[in-house]
C-alpha cells in the first residue's frame, strides 16, 4: 500500500473563523470538493442484506409461485362440472383416490364428475380447474356435495401470478427492507449485489472528556457526541466506528486523522472556535490539500462548523488517482453537532451509500410565543408539537394542524434533540417569530406521534411520578417545563390538557386560586417545603435563624451571591415576597429548576437561594424552611376529556402515587376536586 499524499507541515496559528459563510455557499464549497457518488459494490448474503441499498437490478429466475397453487384447503375440481348447482339443485362429485400430498405434483388426473381432496399450498392436478373451500361442503360415502357453483380460477393462484420469470422486481437504489427481503427469498436468491457502506471514523476532542460509566470529577463531562454521532450513522445505513476520545494535543490529533484515512469520512467533535485549546482545525491545515474549505458557517446552532477535504493516493493494486476524504470537525455542544451532521453530512453519506436525498418531512405549525432570532445567521429552533385542538375561528377552517413550543436549552443541551419533533429554520435576515405566526416544521421522523395528554407548567419530581403513572396506564402522556405562569398561559391558549402551578398571591395569602380565570379548576395535587438553602458549613449564616434574621443577614453581607429563580415561576413568586422589594447581589442570575439552584450552591457559583426541601437534602444543603406552599392542576372541565380526568383525579389519590410523594418528602392533600 502506498504512503499517503500527507504534508506534515506545522500546524498554522489561526485565531479567527477563516470565512463565515451562508450555509448554502458552505454546501456549495464542501460539496465541490467531493466526488458526490456511490463509493462502490460489494456482493452479500441475503441474511446481510437487511437495510442495504441494491446496485442492480434483481430479475426473476424463476416463477412464482411455480405451479397451479391451491389458496385454500378444500377439493379440486372442474368448474363446468359445477354450473347450475344451487340450494334447490345440489351437485354431488366423486372424491378419487390417489397422491394428492403437499410439495409433490400429483400423478393423477381429474375427470368429468370427479374431485380430489387439495391443502393450502398445493399443486392443482390435471384437470381442474378450480377449488372449492372445504367448509362449503358436504361429504357422504366418497361424494362430495356441493351447494353453489365455482367459477374457473376460484381460489387458485396461477404459475407465475405473483412473479413471472425475466420480470424486474427490485431495482438499483432501492432499500431493502423486510418485504424486500421475503421477494428475494421466494426466488431463490443467495447473494445479491449492494453499494457498500461507508466507514466513518469518530473523535471526540476535549481535556473536559471522559468515557460514559466513569464517575465525574469538577469539570468533567461525558463524551455524548461520539456516541450519539456514530448512532446516527448507523441510521443512515453506514458503518460508525467510534474510537474515543483525542486529548487537546495537536500531535495526537494529527496522528489520529493520518490513522483513519482510510475511511472513507472523519468526524471530530470540539475544537472548532477561537479558544485557546481548540486545535483541531488548526491540525487540519497542516495535513494536505485541499484542507479545509469551510470554517464558520451563519447558522445557529452551528457556526464553528469546519469542513475540509483531502486528496490522496488510491492504494495499490487499485485504479489509480485520486481519493477524496472528508473530514468534519462538528461543534463540540451536541445540539450544535447533531444540527450541523443533520444538514452537512447526512446528504454525503446517503450519496457515498446509494441512497436517495433525503425528502424533508414539513408540516405547517403555529408558533406558540414570541420568538428572537439572531440577525445574520439562519437559526435551527428545536421545537415540541401539540395539536392544535382550539384554532382561531377567523382561520375559516385553514389553521394549522400543530402548535409549536420550542425546547431549545441551548446548543450546549443534549435533550434539546431528543425531545424535539422537529425543527423551525428561521432565516438569516428575520429578527423574530410572533405568537400565532403561521411556520414550516421540518419534522426529524416519518410520523409525527403526538401526546395523548399534554402537561405544561412548573417541573416537580411529583409530576414525573404522575407521567409515568399514566404511561403505565395506556396514555401517553408529555411534560414541557415552562413555570407555572408559562404552563398557565400555555393552558389558555389551548397547547395543554393540565397546567402545573404554585403560585403564591401575597395580598390574599392564597396559593393559585386567585389566579385562576372563570371555567377553570383546580385539581388538588400536594403540599411541598420551600426553603432557603446554603451550605452547611457557612459560617456567615445561623441554622437557628429565624427567617427576618436571615435576610438581616443577606442585607448586611452584600458579599453574599443569590442563586435566584426564574420570572414567572412559583419559587420566584415567594421569594420576591420573602425580600419584599429588596434586590440582593445575584438577584439576577436565573436559574430554571430547584436543581440548578441547588448545585450552584455546592459548586461554590452562589451563595444562598430558594429551593423545595427534597432538593435541599439530596444537595447535602442546609435548609431553612419558609412556607408549605401548594403544587396544584388546573383543568378547563368543558374541554377536558372527562375519562383522562377521571384517571388524574385517581392517581393522585392513589395510595401508591401518595407513598411515592412522601419519599420526596411532599405532602399528599388527598382532597376531591
Amino acid at each position: 500500500m502506498s504512503i499517503f499524499m500527507i504534508q506534515h507541515q506545522g500546524a498554522m496559528k489561526q485565531e479567527q473563523f477563516l470565512e463565515v459563510l451562508s450555509k448554502e455557499e458552505a454546501k456549495k464549497r464542501f460539496f465541490f470538493h467531493l466526488d458526490l457518488s456511490p463509493l462502490g459494490v460489494e456482493s452479500v448474503s441475503l441474511g446481510q442484506v437487511l437495510g442495504r441499498v441494491l446496485a442492480e437490478e434483481c430479475q426473476a429466475g424463476s416463477d412464482v409461485p411455480g405451479f397451479d397453487r391451491s389458496n385454500v384447503d378444500g377439493f379440486a375440481l372442474r368448474a363446468e362440472d359445477t354450473f347450475g348447482i344451487d340450494e334447490n339443485n345440489l351437485g354431488e362429485l366423486k372424491i378419487i383416490k390417489g397422491n394428492w400430498e403437499i410439495g409433490t405434483i400429483p400423478s393423477g388426473e381429474i375427470k368429468n364428475g370427479q374431485c380430489a381432496p387439495i391443502a393450502t399450498g398445493g399443486a392443482v392436478p390435471r384437470g381442474a380447474n378450480s377449488v372449492v373451500m372445504v367448509e362449503q361442503t358436504e361429504t357422504s360415502e366418497g361424494r362430495l356435495i356441493l351447494r353453489k357453483p365455482l367459477a374457473p380460477g376460484e381460489n387458485i393462484s396461477h404459475t407465475g401470478s405473483d412473479i413471472s420469470r425475466g420480470e424486474v422486481i427490485l431495482h438499483p437504489f432501492q432499500a431493502v427492507t423486510s418485504r424486500e427481503i421475503g421477494v428475494l427469498a421466494a426466488l431463490g436468491v443467495k447473494e445479491i449485489c449492494v453499494f457498500k457502506r461507508p466507514r466513518v471514523a469518530i473523535y471526540s476532542t476535549g481535556n473536559e472528556l471522559i468515557a460514559p460509566g466513569t464517575p465525574l470529577q469538577p469539570g468533567q463531562v461525558h463524551d455524548c457526541n461520539g456516541p450519539l454521532l456514530a448512532a446516527a450513522v448507523e441510521e443512515l445505513g453506514c458503518l460508525g466506528d467510534c474510537r474515543g476520545i483525542l486529548k487537546d494535543n495537536s500531535e495526537a490529533i494529527r496522528e489520529a486523522i493520518f490513522q483513519s484515512l482510510d475511511c472513507d469520512m472523519i468526524l471530530l467533535s470540539g475544537g472548532t472556535s477561537k479558544g485557546p485549546s481548540d486545535l483541531t482545525y488548526q491540525v487540519l491545515n497542516s495535513l494536505g490539500k485541499p484542507g479545509i474549505v469551510v470554517h464558520g458557517v451563519a447558522m445557529k446552532p452551528g457556526k464553528p462548523l469546519c469542513l475540509a477535504v483531502f486528496y490522496l493516493e488510491t492504494e495499490e493494486g487499485k485504479p489509480p488517482g485520486l481519493r477524496k476524504v472528508p473530514v468534519a470537525i462538528l461543534p463540540g455542544f451536541p445540539t450544535s453537532a447533531i444540527m450541523t451532521f443533520h444538514e452537512f453530512i447526512s446528504p454525503v453519506l446517503r450519496v457515498f451509500s446509494g441512497r436517495k436525498a433525503s425528502t424533508p418531512q414539513n408540516t405547517l405549525c403555529k408558533v406558540s410565543m414570541k420568538i428572537p432570532s439572531v440577525n445574520g445567521r439562519t437559526d435551527f429552533l428545536p421545537v415540541k408539537l401539540f395539536e392544535n385542538s382550539h384554532p382561531d375561528p377567523e382561520s375559516g377552517g385553514k389553521a394549522p394542524p400543530y402548535i409549536a413550543v420550542p425546547v431549545g436549552k441551548g446548543s450546549g443541551s443534549i435533550t434539546s434533540f431528543s425531545h424535539a419533533d422537529g425543527f423551525i429554520e428561521i432565516p438569516r435576515h428575520q429578527e423574530f417569530l410572533f405568537p400565532g405566526e403561521i411556520a414550516q416544521v421540518q419534522l426529524l421522523t416519518q410520523k409525527t406521534n403526538l401526546a395523548d395528554w399534554n402537561i405544561m407548567g412548573s417541573h416537580c419530581p411529583g409530576v414525573d411520578l404522575l407521567v409515568g403513572h399514566l404511561r403505565t396506564h395506556g396514555l401517553h402522556a408529555s411534560f414541557t417545563s415552562l413555570g407555572s405562569l408559562g404552563g398557565l398561559h400555555a393552558f389558555r391558549r389551548g397547547e395543554c390538557d393540565l397546567a402545573c402551578i404554585h403560585l403564591f398571591d401575597s395580598k390574599s395569602g392564597e396559593y393559585n386560586t386567585p389566579f385562576l380565570q372563570p371555567g377553570e379548576l383546580l385539581l388538588p395535587g400536594y403540599d411541598r417545603i420551600q426553603g432557603l438553602v446554603y451550605k452547611k458549613n457557612d459560617s456567615r449564616f445561623s441554622a437557628n435563624s429565624t427567617l427576618e434574621e436571615f435576610l438581616a443577614i443577606v442585607k448586611g453581607r452584600p458579599e453574599l451571591l443569590l442563586a435566584n429563580r426564574n420570572g414567572g415561576s412559583g419559587t420566584r413568586f415567594l421569594l420576591d415576597s420573602f425580600l419584599s422589594g429588596f434586590r440582593p447581589n445575584g438577584y439576577f442570575n436565573e436559574l430554571k429548576s430547584h436543581h440548578a439552584v441547588a448545585q450552584s450552591i455546592v459548586q461554590g457559583r452562589a451563595d444562598w437561594g430558594m429551593a423545595v426541601e427534597w432538593f435541599a437534602d439530596n444537595a447535602g444543603l442546609a435548609f431553612i424552611p419558609v412556607k408549605a406552599e401548594q403544587f396544584d392542576f388546573v383543568i378547563n372541565p368543558q374541554k377536558s376529556s372527562p375519562e383522562k380526568t377521571q384517571l388524574v383525579l385517581a392517581i393522585l389519590n392513589s395510595t401508591v402515587y401518595q407513598e411515592r410523594l412522601g419519599k420526596l418528602r411532599f405532602l399528599p392533600r388527598g382532597k376531591k376536586a
